[in-house]
């Protein structure tokens, strides 16, 4: 049985290209554009208005899709009022797009006025597993910020072109492989001798002893790694532990070891 097609849709569905004209359009047939369905989002509940089929259950859930749904953004709405900041007064911050391109860049301040970082009644701030450093983000940022990338966590497979760089990025090591964790540790050695052997030689004092290697470790809830400060690319080495934070939020990541290698880049 399909769903009545009323125009305009469900608005919880629609996100950057994902249109009620794209998905909805009578053109599609009566089941809509197979391509912009998942278990969540289907033709029954965004091709017809909310109380046609939008449940109170998918309202409320944060981010199981490509939308972050209103859950989200009256948690960010909550902590912003709640947080004694003139900001919050700011009549910029009424428009529900200036709020979340507000609350979705990810500093100190917008993670304390939006999520509530910081706070007992709000979302915990990452902090680096080695140092203990804040990481100026919270879960509920990559919860409701990166609703994409869950998408794309969740798929069975990559998209091409996501499958297409993989192959053309590790082209080189699948003839070399496969790679045990001993074979990790005798290249970490390897890095620190020709780096400390670089120290007695003629090579710039700027450029000598700077690791070309950085391990990262995936321990449970832990992203372990190298000591950036011996690194010369290390906002490089910053950048992928993030990420690998927000992987971890989104959706956990197994025990795992892997090599960066930061040099030329």
């Amino acid at each position: 049985m399909s769903a009545d097609i009323t125009e305009g849709g469900n608005p919880f569905c629609w996100h950057d290209v994902f249109t009620f004209d794209l998905c909805c359009a009578a053109r599609h047939g009566p089941g809509g554009n197979t391509e912009c369905w998942d278990e969540i989002f289907t033709s029954e509940t965004c091709c017809s208005s909310p109380s046609s089929g939008w449940t109170d259950e998918q309202i409320e859930r944060q981010v199981d899709g490509r939308q972050p749904t209103t859950s989200c953004w009256e948690d960010a709405r909550y902590f912003l009022s709640t947080s004694g900041d003139p900001i919050s007064e700011h009549p910029a911050l009424y428009d529900e797009s200036n709020l979340q391109k507000f609350c979705c860049y990810p500093t100190a301040f917008s993670s304390q006025v939006c999520w509530g970082g910081g706070r007992d009644d709000g979302s915990v701030m990452f902090r680096d597993s080695m140092s203990g450093e804040d990481l100026n983000f919270t879960a509920h940022y990559a919860a409701c910020c990166l609703p994409q990338l869950r998408e794309l966590t969740a798929a069975e497979q990559p998209p091409e072109w996501v499958a297409r760089s993989l192959d053309r990025d590790f082209a080189a090591w699948t003839q070399r492989g496969p790679f045990e964790v001993e074979d990790l540790a005798e290249a970490e050695v390897a890095d620190a001798a020709a780096a400390a052997a670089e120290l007695e030689s003629d090579v710039p004092p700027k450029a000598a002893g700077i690791l070309k290697l950085c391990r990262f470790r995936i321990r449970g809830s832990q992203v372990l790694h190298c000591d950036f400060a011996k690194m010369r690319y290390n906002n490089l080495m910053h950048a992928v532990r993030n990420a690998l934070h927000i992987f971890q939020a989104i959706s956990p990541l197994p025990d795992l070891d892997f090599l960066v290698y930061a040099t030329g880049c």
